[in-house]
């Protein structure tokens, strides 16, 4: 069985070899995907379990049941892996070893089966996938229409499922997470709406995500997810992916982010906060305190510039050198920002290994056919925006919401694969044909 598994890891499964999973397999996958983006509307922080439940655990029991090894996605292990034991090495050299060692666990119990997930949904059957995936754009839709209508009926679904009275009140922040994950998978979801359902079904339903995934973002007040929905539909629809160059441009425009990332931080700070407090000192969306946070995270990052101070290395900080006029605390939780949370914990190491990461992930973007190469840059730089400007890297449920987005890609990558009949030649334009 490891030799299997080892052949397996080395040969890989792209969507051009054939399936590897069963139609009754994927169909299963498929509607274990449905009850993961139904829940997550409601529970988005049980996605930090999603990967143990579609990914180990099924991946165990194949072993087991039939002493051979499911599909693997070899690019998805080597990555997550590379994440996990960067983390792991880091407690040599962490403020709190002991934080550091217990992060690097829950990260790895997260990343690790979300490959495996990975894999088995670029195993999928194409057929079936053909057939039965207009399910996704249909639970996505279900996933906004619930926020949405319970929001306007007093939240009874949040207080059932969170045990809340009837007269405890509900923070419009409460349902973000629930909105960056559905923000995410609805990018995915708008194009196997545009590729399965045949005319202007299709684009009514993509047409239909986007507006109910507006309509909830303005529920939840989350400045996050409006930016990446915004970023994520406006690449899909507008990016020009026909010239290499845009992709090139962007390319070493994020490189070099990555690279002088706590240099731009400081400056910015410097130059930019004062002129910017008319505009934005009594905003409710006031991004003074966090270029005030970056600033003295990019500080303290560059007196250790080489290794950093390992992973959450910001939550056991107690003297970060705050000067406190826009952010008054002293002490983080993160640094609400990818790049910078990189450099504080794994230094010039963690920026290289990114930088190498974000290079090849664009390389394979460029093998892409042109509605693919949207799709992938979209998902990417919807991502990057909630990392850069939101939540923690490291956060289960974040983790566990970006490998869900990955797998219903790869499924949207192999059901782009797919042809299908359709009876006028105006219903699907030339962008969206399986060839482009």
């Amino acid at each position: 069985m490891i030799t299997a598994f080892l052949k397996s890891l080395s040969m890989g499964s792209t969507p051009d070899q054939g399936a590897l999973l069963s139609p009754r397999q994927t169909m299963v996958l498929l509607g274990a995907l449905t009850l993961v983006l139904l829940a997550a509307s409601l529970l988005p922080r049980t996605l930090s379990a999603m990967p143990l439940v579609l990914g180990a655990v099924p991946v165990l029991i194949w072993a087991g049941w039939t002493r051979t090894w499911p599909p693997v996605y070899p690019a998805a292990l080597m990555c997550t892996g590379v994440i996990v034991a960067l983390a792991a090495c880091s407690t040599l050299w962490a403020i709190d070893p002991a934080e550091a060692g217990e992060r690097a666990g829950k990260i790895a119990m997260v990343l690790i089966p979300g490959a495996l997930m990975v894999g088995l949904c670029r195993g999928a059957d194409r057929d079936t996938l053909a057939r039965m995936a207009k399910i996704i754009p249909l639970a996505v839709m279900a996933g906004w229409s619930v926020i949405v209508g319970d929001y306007y009926t007093g939240q009874p679904l949040y207080r059932l499922t969170h045990g809340l009275d009837a007269d405890i009140i509900i923070g419009t922040y409460e349902t973000n997470r629930a909105c960056m994950t559905l923000t995410l998978c609805s990018l995915p979801a708008m194009v196997m709406a545009l590729r399965l359902w045949p005319g202007l079904v299709g684009w009514g339903m993509a047409a239909a995500i986007v507006a109910l995934g507006f309509a909830a973002i303005h529920t939840s007040d989350s400045q996050t997810a409006l930016l990446a929905f915004i970023i994520g539909v406006g690449v899909l629809v507008a990016f020009p992916v026909v010239s290499i160059w845009p992709r090139r441009i962007l390319k070493w425009i994020m490189l070099a982010g990555i690279a002088t990332g706590p240099f731009l931080a400081i400056a910015m700070f410097r130059h930019l906060a004062t002129p910017m407090e008319p505009m934005f000192l009594d905003s409710a969306a006031n991004p003074l305190e966090r270029m005030e946070i970056w600033d003295f995270v990019s500080r303290y990052a560059l007196q250790n510039p080489l290794t950093g101070f390992g992973i959450e290395a910001s939550r056991v900080i107690t003297d970060f050198d705050n000067a406190k006029i826009y952010e008054p605390a002293s002490t983080i939780m993160h640094p609400h920002n990818g790049v910078l949370q990189i450099w504080i914990e794994f230094g010039a190491l963690g920026a290289a290994l990114t930088m190498v990461a974000v290079a090849a992930l664009f390389r394979r973007i460029d093998g892409l056919g042109r509605t693919n190469r949207r799709l992938v840059l979209a998902v990417f730089l919807a991502t990057c925006s909630v990392s850069l400007t939101g939540y923690g890297l490291w956060q289960g449920w974040w983790l566990g919401a970006c490998m869900l987005m990955i797998g219903l890609t790869a499924l949207t990558l192999k059901i782009r694969s797919v042809p299908v009949r359709f009876p006028l030649s105006f219903n699907r334009p030339a962008w969206l044909s399986p060839t482009a």
